[in-house]
């Protein structure tokens, strides 16, 4: 459910195959055995919740926490259209430019309860306007409502456009930035959620039904656009549910880098092209 931003296991001797398999959708092999490592619940799981005036600012909060003596295991931002959607979970109405923050500490109590003091401090310096801390029952409902949100279908009626991001974390501003515009073929404007740690984002347009006629072209120059300033920093974009009549009108994938490092392991790994031919990037 949640992200580390600050730690790291040695886990593999040599070249580490299971990051390529798992999520290329079965392009390149099958997986048949999985192994897992189970380790002790924390002592202490809390997650401190800020709220900051403005983007610019969450985000130096957010800089300066990556690279500060702390261990967040969870390090969020959350536009002002999540926090509304997760009411059960935060307490706050907020109206962009308003984000909030979301710093997740978990271990022995004394630790946690130091990143929380240090944290809380760092983000005043940054111009925090509240925080508030979250924990007990509620985390299981926070972590659901992310998950929900990065991973799970709407099951609404209101068609969505869903698209996940990555980007070099110093480019993060930027991009969340270019999303504040919202497209016109948009009903409201984009709701996003963002890894501070690792520069992923996942978004959320709902879609102006009485465009249907002009609605792919639309979104397809949408996403040249956002996808060209991605790529100038290595960065890129790809389509993640839509509306099946105008996912087909889409490149859900795009080309995002190392698609050619990606034809060079199937012909490697699938000379043949009979695992899940045409699934993944560039038609793989």
């Amino acid at each position: 459910m949640k992200s580390t931003t600050g730690r790291g296991v040695k886990n593999v001797a040599g070249y580490d195959m299971n990051k390529l398999f798992i999520g290329s959708l079965g392009t390149f092999g099958v997986v048949l055995e999985t192994t897992y490592r189970l380790v002790a619940l924390p002592e202490d799981d809390c997650v401190l919740a800020v709220l900051f005036p403005s983007l610019a600012q969450a985000i130096a909060a957010a800089v300066a926490l990556r690279t500060a003596p702390l261990l967040p295991s969870a390090l969020l931002l959350l536009h002002a259209e999540v926090v509304h959607a997760w009411h059960a979970a935060l307490p706050w109405t907020v109206q962009p430019p308003q984000v909030v923050l979301l710093l997740n500490c978990d271990g022995s109590r004394a630790a946690v309860a130091r990143q929380l003091r240090d944290s809380r401090a760092l983000c005043q310096t940054h111009g925090s306007l509240a925080d508030t801390t979250l924990a007990g029952t509620t985390l299981p409902t926070l972590w659901a409502l992310r998950e929900g949100w990065c991973h799970a279908a709407s099951a609404t009626a209101q068609p969505w456009l869903h698209v996940r991001l990555g980007i070099v974390p110093t480019h993060l501003e930027a991009t969340l930035t270019h999303l504040a515009q919202t497209p016109t073929f948009c009903q409201q404007p984009i709701g996003w959620v963002a890894d501070a740690g690792h520069g992923q984002i996942w978004a959320r347009l709902a879609l102006q039904p009485s465009l249907s006629d002009e609605l792919g072209q639309a979104v397809e120059d949408w996403l040249y656009t956002l996808r060209t300033q991605l790529r100038a920093h290595h960065g890129y974009a790809v389509v993640e549910e839509a509306p099946t009549t105008l996912r087909q009108q889409l490149d859900v994938w795009g080309n995002p880098p190392g698609a050619q490092l990606l034809s060079l392991y199937k012909r490697h790994f699938d000379p043949y092209a009979v695992l899940n031919p045409g699934r993944y990037v560039a038609g793989l």
